[in-house]
């Protein structure tokens, strides 16, 4: 699972029933930041194939101390970590490759599948780290 967090701030104290509302709208604001920088990373990466990936990014703002709250992005998408920390090198099914040829719309030319398999099982992959440089847009 590739995931990122980010602390939002310390809040001060507030009546509950005014606090409660200020977490609500910072919640969803702090989420959908945080969804769509990692959303628009996996863009500039050019790591989107059949979309799946994309659409399994989620968030979660929850408290992480007295007066601090996190946002924690996630995917699930069997992709998500290969594309954020990489693959050594690894031997990869061929019918995988041609999956990944028709998802990114490449034309599905045996010769070039097998150079992929084979360059993968020699040098693995390097990661995009589209969470961690997610993490990095939204501090700036």
């Amino acid at each position: 699972m590739a995931r990122t967090e980010t602390v939002v701030g310390k809040l001060p104290k507030f009546d509950k029933e005014v606090f409660e509302r200020i977490v609500e709208a910072l919640s969803k604001e702090a989420r959908d930041l945080a969804e769509n920088a990692v959303r628009s990373n996996i863009r500039k990466t050019r790591s989107v194939a059949s979309g799946e990936f994309l659409q399994s990014v989620t968030s979660e703002f929850k408290k992480s101390r007295a007066s601090s709250y996190l946002v924690s992005v996630t995917s699930l998408n069997r992709a998500a970590e290969p594309l954020e920390s990489g693959l050594p090198p690894t031997d990869v099914p061929i019918d995988a490759i041609y999956q990944w040829m028709k998802d990114k719309g490449i034309n599905e030319d045996p010769q070039f599948a097998y150079y992929v398999q084979a360059k993968l099982a020699k040098e693995g992959y390097e990661g995009r780290h589209i969470f961690e440089n997610a993490e990095e847009a939204i501090l700036d």
